[in-house]
């Protein structure tokens, strides 16, 4: 994903200019909720290594929850990853326009089909957890594991944006 293919958008007009704004707003509001997940699991940390200082004790919550934050901050921050293309990636500049074209063809198609069945699935198993809970915080175990789905329909939204805005990717 060294690069983009120029103009590949299926849309033009008003779809493509309200893609293009869409896909950026999506990839900022998500670092930006990383961050502030950043800053939370932080200070969790910083509050257990104090209360092992301090008062000789953890409270047992504080490494679940900087786990969970961890999860949380880094499946947010990837379809901004995707968005400012930090994602690692194989360049495809070595085959002819028509190849590559089929072969990006291809790559987006599964990319988009793997992403829609993670999602999904992702979903369907965050949802059969609900009832059980973490043993630090005590929370539904739906929580955390709702990161992957959430994570993964951002980065497939993020992708569709950035299509319709025709910043279709090569590689």
């Amino acid at each position: 994903m060294t690069g983009d293919m120029g103009d590949v958008s299926l849309f033009s007009g008003r779809f493509r200019n309200i893609c293009a704004p869409a896909a950026k707003g999506l990839a900022k509001g998500s670092l930006w909720l990383a961050g502030v997940l950043f800053l939370v699991m932080t200070g969790d940390i910083l509050a257990g290594v104090g209360s092992r200082y301090i008062f000789k004790a953890v409270p047992v919550w504080t490494e679940e929850l900087a786990r969970y934050t961890l999860v949380w901050m880094v499946m947010i921050a990837a379809n901004p990853a995707l968005y400012f293309s930090d994602h690692m990636a194989i360049d495809l500049d070595i085959f002819p326009g028509r190849t590559a074209r089929g072969i990006a063809l291809v790559r987006g198609v599964l990319f988009v089909g793997i992403l829609g069945f993670m999602t999904w699935q992702g979903s369907l198993y965050a949802t059969k957890m609900v009832p059980f809970k973490t043993m630090g915080l005590g929370i539904s175990k739906a929580i955390p594991l709702a990161a992957v789905p959430a994570g993964l329909g951002l980065v497939l939204v993020q992708y569709l944006l950035m299509l319709g805005a025709g910043r279709g990717r090569r590689s």
